[in-house]
């Protein structure tokens, strides 16, 4: 069981997808049906639009964003970055409509990542689970008064009581199928989940049992389960019981792994989606009040008998719109990369400046910008301007493009870091360094 790591989009034929993800045939084709992997119309080759993490038959993959530094990402924060915006459901719901479709949140997958991350705190703290018995003798060992005072005769002596054969207690540890259990799922998990296992795990291979089954397998996984609840009845120990439920949960969670029907996936074929929410989050997460309010379509409509009907024509909400006194500030999340290979279009273009036309008219700067991932190097880097223009044409306000350091965000969003207002206010610090730059006319642009 392999970790195996991909960026996003990524492009090769079948059988260099069933080579770079160790898949099967069937979760080839169930990846494909999922539409995970899509097919080229004009060859044979498929493209991974997909960001997250999936568990296979043969083992586990994680697929990064196409962005700076996101190679580096673990199988656990690529897990992270996910689950934070599924936790974050409540606060999108404004923003996007239903995409069921486009996300895939198998809990199954998060549950058991949970459990292995407990398992490997519990070896940190406590070691290996080995079998504890109890042998009681005369002579050697601890003294068990209690066991003493019941067996054997008493002798007095010049006033004095005498035991001459104390009875003693010895404790014993010998290997275990628990012992053997935890061994098995620290190694394999580790492998699975691209952790490193436990140096002191080759030390304890002596203390193993070898297992009846396989526990990633179904039969497996109920054999060991009937032996975890039979021990289970016979330890005490809060520490132990808490070990017996981690394994009990991993072999709910490893059962049923073979086959199409196993496949688990947890991540978006939609990663634009946790662009655009981390992004808010970076700027918004602290609350802001007296929120800029756009006027929104309208359509006036004749009716049976003559007269009018009015009726809503939709509904402006740009991603980000916000104050800082007479400023008000529109920002619109975009995932292009790299810019400017990859850019916002003609569609996007016009909805940003309809978003700002359609602002109350009040005295201050309005600031419209699209925010892009960029280098990972600054916070804020201002990379260009669009604006519509033309002889004889009315002058309609200009776009900045902004690019942010994609690492900062995404981790600020994933470890749902409270971003302090100044995330806003070093921003518009930035861009006001920049103010020369940004002003120029097409006329003083250099191309």
């Amino acid at each position: 069981m392999t970790l195996r790591v991909c960026i996003e989009r990524t492009v090769h034929d079948r059988t260099g997808w069933l080579e770079a993800l160790n898949l099967t045939e069937d979760e080839f084709d169930n990846l494909v049906a999922k539409r995970v992997l899509r097919q080229n119309t004009k060859s044979r080759d498929f493209r991974i639009e997909f960001v997250g993490v999936a568990i296979t038959s043969r083992g586990s993959i994680s697929v990064v964003p196409r962005i700076p530094g996101a190679t580096n990402y673990s199988f656990a924060a690529v897990l992270r970055l996910m689950r934070r915006y599924f936790l974050r459901g409540d606060a999108r719901e404004p923003y996007e409509s239903a995409a069921a479709d486009l996300h895939f949140q198998d809990d199954r997958l998060v549950r058991e990542f949970d459990a292995f991350l407990a398992l490997f705190s519990w070896y940190r703290e406590h070691g290996l689970y080995r079998q504890e018995t109890r042998a009681v003798a005369t002579g050697g060992g601890r003294p068990d008064w209690r066991r003493t005072f019941a067996r054997s005769d008493v002798l007095v002596s010049d006033g004095r009581v005498l035991y001459l054969q104390p009875v003693s207690s010895r404790r014993t540890y010998n290997p275990s199928m628990v012992g053997s259990l935890q061994l098995h799922f620290l190694r394999t998990l580790s492998d699975r989940f691209g952790f490193s296992p436990p140096s002191e795990i080759e030390a304890e291979i002596h203390w193993s049992l070898p297992l009846d089954a396989d526990p990633v397998t179904g039969s497996g996984a109920q054999l060991l389960v009937s032996r975890i609840q039979a021990e289970k009845r016979s330890v005490f120990r809060g520490d132990r019981l808490v070990l017996l439920d981690i394994l009990l949960a991993l072999l709910g969670g490893s059962a049923g792994l073979d086959g199409p029907e196993g496949l688990r996936l947890y991540g978006t074929t939609s990663f634009y989606m946790v662009w655009e929410d981390a992004c808010r989050h970076y700027f918004d997460a602290s609350g802001f009040s007296d929120v800029p309010q756009l006027a929104q379509p309208e359509w006036k409509l004749r009716n049976s008998v003559g007269g009018w009907t009015r009726e809503r024509g939709g509904e402006q909400r740009p991603d980000i719109a916000l104050r800082r006194g007479d400023v008000r500030v529109i920002l619109d999340a975009k995932y292009y990369y790299p810019f400017p290979a990859s850019r916002p279009g003609w569609g996007d273009i016009v909805k940003q400046i309809y978003y700002q036309e359609s602002l109350p008219a009040e005295k201050g700067e309005i600031i419209n910008c699209f925010l892009m991932p960029g280098p990972a190097k600054d916070r804020f880097t201002f990379a260009g301007h669009v604006e519509v223009e033309g002889p004889g044409v009315r002058a309609f306000p200009a776009v900045e493009a902004w690019l942010l350091n994609p690492v900062h965000v995404l981790e600020s969003y994933s470890s749902a870091e409270a971003i302090h207002p100044s995330s806003l206010d070093d921003f518009l610090g930035v861009r006001a360094s920049m103010t020369e730059s940004i002003s120029k006319t097409p006329a003083q642009i250099s191309l």
